[in-house]
């Protein structure tokens, strides 16, 4: 038996603008009457918790209060002023649109849904990305759906509104999957016509901005969703390829490599388990790079510290293969992953590059110059190269250099881009100087 509207506890509803749309049945019904049709556009943010456990419960806050100014602000837009914004009782991480009559003289078709739905989802992702870009980049954010009922005289009201909403969320689910599955063909077509533009960006040495090397990173085709690179990886991570495509990067990476000059050294991102490829490791690396004329003292493999190692023994055995032959190795974002300091002490990288998250602000943040200072001490006991990532700013590029950081990457000194971008070292440094 349905729960009387009268009866629902509104303080479960906390700061959610939405009544729950058992409370509007008697707003909801004279539409499926009188139209013989209701339709209803159905949104879950569900999937916007990972935010709260990775980010905390402030961050997370902030984005349901964009979600909901999002959603508000679609009155007048993408949809009319008296449509029903209504949330899924007791579930306050679903919300439901119920269309009102009369939509450009003419009744409305699953067609029409279809177009209006998409364009929701896109009003409200691109809400969110605009204001916490930094804590959603290359995440899902929120699914919708759509539905229509056609009005049956022989059946209770309620059950058919039940019957629509249940009908939104499956076609939200069709949806998820759809997209995924293009996404994967997408994908596939991708790494097969090796659609990817390889960029430069120059690591220097922070006393004098003298270039030691270069990172490889990877972009996807313009105007598509592969676009930008966390979007492309965070997709092939959940479609599993990533390991294809880091196969791909590599490769692409050393192809470029041939004009870079013999004294700097490349950095090229790898996942942890790319590097055990029994392919890649026999004989074909070394012929690849003898083709190419690079050594593999030329090579850094950057392994990111966000991705577990999950069987340590392979790793290791790989790793040693790879030291033998010459090749160097950094742990990448530092200080941001599962356990830095063991995964350091384990690995005894070559370098370590210290996460972008940590150097920004970091001349106003003690917390962050306390890690800053441990990473650099740890550094210095296995005779490591220390490296800044994402430097911003001479005050960041002043406090790192104070603290202990030797080298670093960012924006300040040049920015990704084809070929090898030069650092205008004299420039910069009269700037610091007149800083100082």
């Amino acid at each position: 038996m349905r729960k009387d509207a009268k009866t629902i506890d509104f303080q479960v509803v906390l700061q959610n603008p939405f009544p729950p749309y058992q409370a509007v049945l008697d707003q909801i019904k004279p539409i499926l009457f009188a139209e013989k049709i209701l339709g209803v556009i159905f949104i879950d943010c569900g999937e916007l918790r990972w935010i709260e456990q990775f980010y905390g419960r402030h961050m997370y806050a902030h984005i349901i209060e964009v979600f909901i100014n999002a959603t508000k602000n679609l009155a007048g837009k993408m949809i009319q002023p008296q449509d029903i914004i209504t949330s899924n009782f007791p579930n306050q991480d679903q919300f439901f649109i119920f269309l009102s009559p009369k939509r450009a003289d003419r009744k409305f078709y699953s067609t029409d849904m279809e177009e209006m739905a998409i364009r929701v989802r896109k009003h409200i992702n691109d809400a969110i990305k605009k204001e916490v870009s930094d804590a959603v980049t290359g995440k899902t954010l929120i699914q919708v759906g759509f539905a229509t009922v056609l009005y049956n005289s022989m059946v209770d009201v309620e059950r058919q509104v039940d019957t629509l909403i249940e009908d939104s969320k499956k076609m939200a689910e069709f949806l998820k999957f759809l997209t995924k599955m293009r996404n994967k063909e997408k994908l596939k077509e991708l790494i097969l016509k090796e659609a990817i533009l390889t960029v430069y960006q120059p690591i220097v040495e922070l006393e004098r901005l003298s270039t030691i090397g270069f990172e490889a990173l990877t972009r996807g085709p313009k105007g598509t969703v592969f676009e930008s690179p966390d979007m492309l990886f965070e997709i092939a991570r959940e479609l599993e390829m990533g390991f294809e495509l880091d196969n791909l990067c590599r490769k692409s990476a050393f192809l470029h490599a041939i004009k870079m000059d013999k004294n700097h050294r490349i950095f090229v991102n790898s996942q942890a388990n790319s590097i055990a490829d029994p392919e890649f490791k026999g004989g074909y690396l070394r012929k690849f790079l003898q083709d190419l004329n690079i050594t593999p003292e030329n090579i850094v493999f950057e392994i990111n510290e966000r991705e577990a190692i999950t069987n340590w023994e392979i790793f290791e055995k790989s790793l040693a293969y790879y030291l033998n032959l010459g090749f160097s190795v950094a742990l990448d974002d530092a200080g941001a992953g599962y356990s830095s300091f063991e995964t350091i002490l384990k690995i005894k990288p070559n370098y370590i590059k210290i996460d972008m998250g940590i150097i920004r602000d970091v001349q106003t943040d003690i917390v962050k110059q306390q890690i800053v200072k441990s990473l650099v001490a740890i550094n210095n006991s296995i005779n490591a190269v220390i490296i800044a990532e994402g430097v911003q700013s001479i005050e960041e590029c002043r406090t790192l250099k104070e603290l202990g950081v030797t080298h670093g990457q960012g924006f300040l000194f040049a920015k990704p881009g084809v070929g090898f971008p030069l650092v205008d070292s004299e420039k910069l440094l009269a700037k610091i100087k007149e800083k100082d």
